[in-house]
């Protein structure tokens, strides 16, 4: 029996794969999301394509976000290290392209225990009974805690000041802390170029997908054919992800939803950022002000949800249950509360690095939101299921 499924895996999913072969030769490690860290349910198959992000012009430098990236331009020197800017190459590597994986599971019971990641290629489940204890999420999931990204600084900067960045670039209301940084269905964010001099520099922009690109980074489609279906209470009505800065978000059983847009780049820090030496203090100093963040970038699309009862109608019950357990919300924009970052003063008065403990000084204008996706009820046979036709729909 398991060679038989194994047969029909490969009908459904080797056309996506092969569209997805990259050429040959050296190139960075693909992004997998949270792929890695989970393990497939039994009776589940998943085939893994190599695509293009949208992002790559960046790495090459023929796209960015701030003048200082544009090739040719002076290089930027920091205060007191004299370290350059990281390379566009290293700090775009990671996130050039993505590693898919389309999952297909066949049989009689399936249960999902753990959630199931397929970094944005499509979920197909056929079975009589399907178990969800753990989301089934289609979100592509980006490193948002990659420094070398975010902090264009060759060297560290201070103890205080790396706390302020890892606070501010590590927040999402789903992120997963993965080996020591911090995955999330959210897309890059702006980085930190400059430092304030005289006067303070707002961040840098979010890097963005070109409009015909947007398909690279759209969440997957989830796909059902079962007899029945049990959710677990947990997962029966969710929350979507806000523009908002920490937040909370309650899972859904079944994830289509579009990527957040990325945060702006934080704002310049002080020139003077820590004490150094005894009886100095960067307050009674010059160049001690900060930036704002900059303003957010627009959400990913959707994917959709369709599923299908075999052989019979859902009850209108059953369809309220389902449709709550899925959220195909398009991605909303990156965060829009305006931050100016700590300054030397403040700093040295105590304040917090964490930016959940800071106010608002104002809203950036919305980025855009992603496309909203389908949730689709219907009836089907089991060989509608193999055809993955247009079963009748209610």
């Amino acid at each position: 029996m398991r060679a038989s499924r194994s047969v029909v895996f490969a009908i459904f999913c080797i056309p996506n794969a092969l569209s997805g072969i990259a050429a040959a030769g050296p190139s960075p490690a693909p992004n997998g999301g949270l792929f890695g860290t989970m393990s497939l349910p039994d009776d589940c198959y998943a085939i893994r394509r190599t695509e293009r992000s949208g992002f790559e012009k960046y790495s090459t430098g023929e796209r960015f976000t701030d003048p200082s990236e544009k090739p040719g331009a002076p290089p930027v020197y920091y205060p007191v290290t004299g370290a350059s800017m990281t390379r566009d190459e290293d700090a775009y590597a990671d996130i050039i392209t993505n590693h898919v994986a389309d999952i297909l599971c066949v049989g009689d019971t399936i249960s999902v225990f753990s959630p199931l990641y397929s970094n944005g290629g499509n979920v197909l489940i056929v079975a009589n009974r399907l178990d969800i204890h753990a989301p089934i999420d289609t979100r592509i999931y980006f490193d948002i805690g990659n420094r070398v990204r975010y902090f264009r600084m060759s060297k560290i900067m201070g103890a205080y000041y790396e706390r302020v960045l890892t606070y501010y670039y590590k927040d999402s209301p789903e992120g997963i802390a993965v080996g020591g940084t911090v995955f999330a269905p959210e897309l890059p964010s702006g980085a930190l170029i400059h430092f304030s001099d005289e006067s303070p520099q707002d961040g840098s922009p979010p890097p963005e997908v070109l409009s015909e690109d947007q398909a690279l980074v759209q969440s997957g489609s989830i796909t059902v054919f079962a007899k029945k279906i049990e959710i677990d209470e947990s997962l029966r009505s969710g929350t979507a992800q806000t523009s908002g800065l920490c937040t909370t978000a309650k899972p859904f059983a079944f994830q289509a939803a579009g990527l957040r847009g990325g945060k702006g780049g934080i704002g310049s820090p002080p020139h003077c950022g820590a004490p150094v030496g005894a009886g100095f203090k960067c307050a009674d100093e010059l160049r001690v002000n900060s930036g704002k963040n900059s303003p957010p970038g627009p959400g990913g699309n959707a994917g959709s949800v369709a599923i299908y009862k075999l052989n019979s109608k859902f009850s209108a019950d059953e369809i309220v249950l389902l449709t709550k357990a899925s959220n195909v919300a398009g991605g909303p924009s990156g965060p829009v509360a305006i931050y100016r970052t700590v300054d030397s003063k403040e700093q040295e008065a105590g304040a917090s690095p964490n930016v959940c403990d800071w106010t608002s000084i104002g809203q950036h204008t919305a980025a855009t939101s992603g496309q909203v996706g389908a949730v689709r009820f219907g009836i089907a046979t089991p060989f509608d299921a193999i055809r993955r036709g247009r079963p009748i729909r209610h």
